[in-house]
C-alpha cells in the first residue's frame, strides 16, 4: 500500500496553483488551458500512459469522466475485492491511476494488493478514453454512467 496523502500547503504544485488562481482573477484561465491543454493531453500522450501494460484477470478498470463518482466506483471495486473488509485512508494508496502524476499513488508495477486480496483483484482508475486503454478479455472494465438532475 502506498503512503498517498493530500498535498502540504507547500508542494512542488504551490507555483502552479499560484498561476492558475491569477488567471483566474485576470479572466484568462480558460484562453490558458484551451492553449495549453492540447500539449498536455495530446493522443500521444494518453497512448504512453499504459504503454508496456497487459491486463490480467486481478485488473478492474474503472474509466470514468472526471467528477462523476469514480473514487465511489473504486471504493465499490476495492470492497468487493476484499469482500467488504477493505480498509485504506485514502483510495488513491490503494488503486493505481497511472496518469495522475502526484506522489504516493500505488503504481501499476506493485502486485502487493492484489496478491494481498481475498478475490485477488486490484482497481484502476482512469479517465483516459477507452481507445488509449489496453483491452484483454482476462480484465474487467467499469464506466460509470452519470445522469445529471436538473
Amino acid at each position: 500500500m502506498s503512503k498517498f496523502r493530500n498535498p502540504p500547503f507547500l508542494s512542488r504544485f504551490t507555483p502552479l496553483l499560484m498561476v492558475i488562481s491569477g488567471l483566474k482573477r485576470l479572466g484568462i484561465a480558460r484562453q490558458f488551458f484551451e492553449f495549453i491543454s492540447p500539449r498536455f493531453f495530446s493522443d500521444e500522450i494518453k497512448a504512453k500512459v499504459f504503454e508496456g501494460v497487459e491486463p490480467n484477470a486481478h485488473d478492474v478498470f474503472s474509466g470514468t469522466y472526471a467528477k462523476s463518482g469514480t473514487n465511489w466506483s473504486l471504493q465499490a471495486i476495492e470492497q468487493i475485492a476484499w469482500l467488504g473488509d477493505a480498509e485504506f485512508e485514502h483510495i488513491h494508496s490503494v488503486a493505481a491511476w497511472p496518469e495522475a502524476p502526484f506522489d504516493g499513488i500505488i503504481s501499476l508495477k506493485d502486485d502487493s494488493r492484489y496478491k494481498a486480496s481475498p478475490t485477488g483483484l486490484r482497481a484502476i482508475k482512469t479517465h483516459i478514453k477507452a481507445d488509449h486503454i489496453p483491452y484483454s478479455e482476462k480484465a474487467t472494465y467499469k464506466g460509470n454512467l452519470y445522469r445529471g438532475r436538473s
